[in-house]
């Protein structure tokens, strides 16, 4: 079967983004996304892939959509799904592939029962203005396997803490 795996970055209220970006740019944490994502096939919605500055580099790319991605300087996506039911069903077909969903929040929602593994960037700070929030009422189903302590160079806190998880036995 093939293998799930969320990788996201979260706020302590479970804030998610504002206004369709990331919370904040933290370089530490794009390494560890990165690492973790890079010759591997990432899937993502369209407001994700639309907030991008360009396709990500060596990694096969689906969108889930119901429109027709922009293109990122002349580069549209590997695949393009336009319902959840077709892609769970190429995703069942590839049974020793690896699959990293990256976001947002909706596609996050709907693999939340799915997901073999998690990466959480947890950081420590709390963003008032941000519109997009995760329940994160989902993560009882699994159990933290590590947490990775990572120092940073942003100025509003001086760690971030890269938490595994994995979906707890039945």
């Amino acid at each position: 079967m093939a293998k799930l795996k969320g990788i996201f970055a979260i706020g302590i209220a479970g804030e998610f983004g504002i206004n369709n970006k990331l919370l904040e740019h933290i370089p530490e944490d794009l390494v560890n996304f990165k690492k973790e994502t890079l010759n591997k096939t990432v899937i993502m919605g369209s407001n994700t892939w639309k907030s991008l500055p360009k396709k990500l580099p060596d990694r096969k790319t689906i969108v889930l959509t119901k429109k027709t991605p922009t293109s990122k300087k002349g580069e549209f996506p590997d695949v393009i799904f336009n319902c959840f039911e077709d892609l769970c069903g190429y995703i069942n077909k590839r049974k020793n592939e690896e699959f990293i969903i990256i976001g947002g929040k909706q596609i996050i929602e709907l693999f939340e029962e799915e997901f073999d593994e998690l990466i959480i960037t947890s950081i420590p700070n709390t963003y008032p203005t941000a519109d997009t929030i995760l329940d994160l009422e989902f993560l009882k189903n699994y159990k933290l396997r590590s947490t990775k302590k990572i120092k940073t160079t942003n100025e509003n806190f001086d760690y971030i803490y890269v938490k595994e998880l994995e979906r707890k036995a039945p």
